[in-house]
């Protein structure tokens, strides 16, 4: 079968990692001037209603802090086959603990300026890393092949949280990255409301059907084209109880998958080396501050013509539009953090793509040159993704400065 190497590897092995804070002695204890003054009740001459402020313990003292512990776990399998391919196959299967983090469920009746850190948490992280080679002479010609790819899915296991009332709004469980929204069924339609008509005005005004969920405290009010959510707990009210980290179809903002393969092809001088990478099994979110018209007061923060021309409208009520009805003012529903607003942030871009032709030693011997490259490298040439909008490797926050496509022609001499 042309197997030429086949080796087993595994590793069990412990690191501790000392970057736990941004404070410089997170387990001193540190005490804080007040920003507020309180009546002291006297003064230095007798009087009263004398005011000063007051010292106070902004951390408490903890000298069990220390380092966050990782256990490590590999089994590895390396692989030559046909003299010129090349696998490598890596399954780690990792816990973090020890790390450092707020006590959540201490009881401020405790007396704590601050909840106290302590090394506490918990997250496991497993997977799979993956990388070949391959390379095969033809006559004047050379190709190869190159690639990699990660598959690592992480847990958080223990956070200190203090459970909630719902409990698929619990952190604990769920994955780092993971997004929370509301759902989004649909949008309203005329069918979803008693409406009522001014005989003087001819104005229109809707109510919500009482056979739907009623939007409670900070929704606002609603009319079809406006985004209809899902009532997780069957209480009949739209509200702070009915968002959720389990969104279905709904992966996290930090990829799962990560990967890149490139081409190596060589003739008679002359070569060609595409790279692409890519990423799978991840999620982005469309702020609606962003994306709406009219949503916040600076024009620059909105979104342009183009995107507000695909939109519901009344005349075309489309489910499917990009955005739903547009208002003057924001609107407090439809501008909240929904599945409305949720990507496929998966994306494989041409990372950069460089052409030569070298001349050999042979022909630049006269000229005492050894040897002589001359190139065209283009980079972030083309990107294939579901966002559209902006880049999938930045959000969507204004004024990120994009990754620009750039083209390069270069000359390499060798004497």
């Amino acid at each position: 079968m042309g197997l030429d190497r086949l080796k087993i590897r595994a590793s069990v092995g412990r690191a501790g990692n000392d970057k736990v804070s941004d404070t410089r002695f997170p387990y001193r204890e540190r005490l804080t001037w007040s920003t507020e003054k309180v009546n002291l009740g006297m003064s230095s001459s007798g009087g009263i209603n004398a005011s000063g402020n007051l010292l106070y313990e902004g951390q408490a003292y903890n000298p069990n802090i220390g380092w966050e512990i990782e256990e490590k776990r590999n089994i590895g399998l390396d692989i030559t086959f046909l003299k010129s391919i090349n696998l490598t196959v890596d399954y780690f299967n990792n816990l973090r603990h020890d790390i450092l983090l707020r006590r959540n469920s201490v009881s401020g009746a405790a007396g704590f300026q601050q909840n106290p850190y302590q090394n506490y948490g918990k997250v496991s992280n497993k997977g799979l890393d993956a990388s070949f080679d391959a390379t095969h002479a033809f006559g004047n010609a050379k190709i190869g092949l190159r690639g990699t790819f990660t598959l690592a899915k992480n847990r958080i296991l223990e956070m200190d949280e203090v459970p909630r009332e719902m409990a698929y709004q619990n952190l604990t469980g769920t994955r780092i990255g993971q997004v929370d929204a509301w759902i989004a069924e649909r949008l309203y339609t005329e069918d979803d409301f008693d409406i009522t008509t001014n005989p003087t005005t001819g104005a229109s005004s809707y109510s919500l059907k009482t056979s739907l969920p009623q939007l409670g405290v900070g929704f606002g009010a609603v009319r079809p084209g406006n985004i209809k959510y899902k009532d997780l707990n069957g209480d009949g009210v739209i509200d702070n109880n009915d968002w959720t980290r389990d969104v279905p179809g709904v992966e996290t903002t930090v990829p799962q998958i990560i990967y890149g393969f490139g081409l190596n092809f060589e003739y008679k001088g002359f070569y060609l080396s595409p790279f692409f990478q890519g990423a799978a099994a991840a999620s982005t979110y469309m702020s609606p501050t962003v994306m709406l018209p009219f949503a916040e007061s600076d024009p620059q923060t909105t979104s342009a013509k183009a995107f507000a021309q695909d939109r519901w409208t009344v005349d075309n009520p489309n489910q499917n539009a990009l955005l739903p009805r547009l208002e003057l003012t924001p609107n407090s529903n439809d501008n909240r953090r929904s599945s409305w607003w949720l990507r496929d942030a998966s994306f494989l871009r041409l990372k950069n793509v460089e052409i030569g032709y070298n001349i050999s030693e042979k022909a630049l011997s006269r000229a005492n040159i050894k040897g002589l490259r001359i190139y065209i490298l283009g980079q972030n040439l083309a990107v294939w993704d579901h966002i559209k909008f902006w880049d999938p490797e930045q959000s969507d926050n204004v004024g990120n400065y994009p990754i620009q496509r750039t083209y390069n022609i270069g000359m390499n001499l060798t004497f």
